[in-house]
């Protein structure tokens, strides 16, 4: 009897307090059903409904739920790229090396071929120079940059950086995208996993750094470096430690002479003295005490080797010049060939971001054009491009031994020449072939030769 009258109670409270289980009742009662079933589906619902307080543990991640209900292609490791941007953000030597391939990659730039007054109007709308130097940076901290591509009926409008740690390539198992596949590109969003964003393949450019095959995405610069990276901060970190321990000297107290020893209380207080010692306190004390510096005796570690490891497999990783990081103490020739590869490196990332620009952002301000009526983009104002191209045929005229070192000093910008050492300024005339001394009295007979050639004995001719 108790059993029922406290279900009584509760199904009575629970009316008044859920209107929805009211409404459930009135169905019911109109019906002429038994209301029970419906309330039990209420309550299920309510208990198996996500937006419940259910505890404070998940079983499953936000990423994961993203990543297995609509991720198609392959996936990437985001706690990775977000440790690129803190190793950007924290590291100075990583920031240099980045800002300093980024200022040296991104120039001003100049349109030519066809269609360049459209070009160049989008250029000077959208600030390209400004816009190619945000992508580049990316580059080179993801390995990867999202470009989302605004257009109507007379071309593009916006052109927007997405955050490149919230962007999925979505492809097949075969590296394909779908013809007019609408999810091509995801942004996850991380409040809202289940609810991510889609592009298509044309809403989308792409900019991919030193991609390994058919990989979806590039490769970050600072990949290979996390290890050495996270040695050199856990280092850096415990420097505080390595100074207090080693950079004061040790110190030995003897209290006592073999005439007057010490006592234990004696030796007590001078040991809780010297426990609050501090760096500006000087020790008073009467004969039978003496301190004598002991050093580290050997307790200390050079540890200089190795964090000058660490930064040179650092440096050699970020592929910069030491010249341009402030690290000057090399000689001439080991500074210019480190600046030929670097030189070669902006080239090979200016080239990268020249062909997709010019396949995806220009074609499509351009609209249905066909490929020989794209314009193209030249690093380089036009006079800036000529006088470089100037320049490196020349040189390679003079290594090549064509021209003279002074030919070519000549022929370079007022700018670049160089006063020459006297010996190839004014080379000494040198004669094609060495002659033979002037020979005095009569020149000898032309047939001499033969004359001597017939002296000799049979057996002596040569066959």
């Amino acid at each position: 009897m108790s059993d029922l009258s406290n279900w009584s109670s509760f199904k009575n409270s629970f009316y008044k307090e859920s209107s929805l289980s009211a409404k459930y009742l009135r169905i019911g009662r109109k019906k002429r059903i038994n209301p029970t079933p419906l309330i039990s589906k209420y309550i299920t619902e309510q208990l198996t409904e996500p937006t419940l307080v259910s505890g404070k543990g998940i079983i499953r991640a936000e990423l994961d739920l993203f990543i297995n209900r609509f991720l198609k292609g392959e996936p990437k490791n985001i706690e990775v790229w977000q440790q690129y941007r803190r190793a950007y953000d924290r590291i100075p030597l990583v920031a240099g090396a980045i800002d300093i391939t980024t200022d040296n990659t991104i120039q001003s730039f100049h349109i030519s071929g066809p269609n360049k007054e459209k070009i160049q109007e989008l250029k000077k709308k959208f600030n390209l120079v400004e816009f190619f130097h945000n992508v580049c940076k990316q580059m080179l901290i993801y390995g990867n940059s999202f470009v989302e591509i605004v257009k109507d009926s007379s071309g593009i409008v916006d052109l927007k950086i997405l955050p490149p740690i919230q962007m999925f390539v979505n492809r097949d198992k075969k590296g394909n995208f779908r013809p007019n596949q609408p999810d091509a590109y995801l942004q996850y969003l991380p409040h809202k996993p289940m609810e991510p964003i889609a592009f298509s393949y044309d809403e989308i450019v792409h900019f991919k750094l030193n991609p390994i095959g058919e990989s979806a995405y590039g490769n970050s610069i600072i990949h290979p470096l996390l290890l050495l990276l996270q040695i050199k901060i856990n280092t850096e970190s415990n420097m505080d430690t390595i100074l207090e321990r080693y950079a004061a000297p040790l110190m030995h107290f003897q209290v006592g002479t073999p005439e007057q020893p010490a006592t234990q209380a004696e030796i007590d207080a001078m040991s809780a003295d010297l426990q609050d010692i501090q760096a500006d306190t000087e020790l008073v004390t009467d004969h039978r005490v003496v301190g004598t510096v002991l050093g580290s005796e050997n307790k200390a570690m050079n540890i200089e080797p190795y964090l000058d490891y660490l930064e040179n497999q650092i440096i050699t990783g970020l592929q910069v010049p030491l010249v341009l990081l402030g690290r000057g103490d090399m000689d001439r020739a080991v500074a210019e060939v480190q600046f030929d590869a670097f030189d070669r490196r902006v080239k090979t990332i200016q080239r990268t971001i020249k062909r997709i620009a010019e396949r995806r952002i220009f074609k499509a301000h351009l609209g249905d054009v066909s490929e020989d009526q794209i314009p193209e983009l030249m690093w380089g104002e036009p006079e800036q491009r000529q006088s470089r191209e100037d320049m490196e045929l020349i040189i390679q005229l003079k290594s090549s031994g064509i021209i003279t070192a002074q030919k070519a000093n000549s022929l370079l910008p007022e700018e670049y020449q160089e006063k020459l050492p006297e010996e190839i300024a004014k080379p000494q005339p040198q004669p094609f072939m060495k002659q033979p001394p002037e020979r005095e009295g009569k020149e000898p007979p032309l047939d001499r030769i033969k004359t001597a050639r017939d002296k000799r004995k049979p057996t002596q001719r040569r066959n």
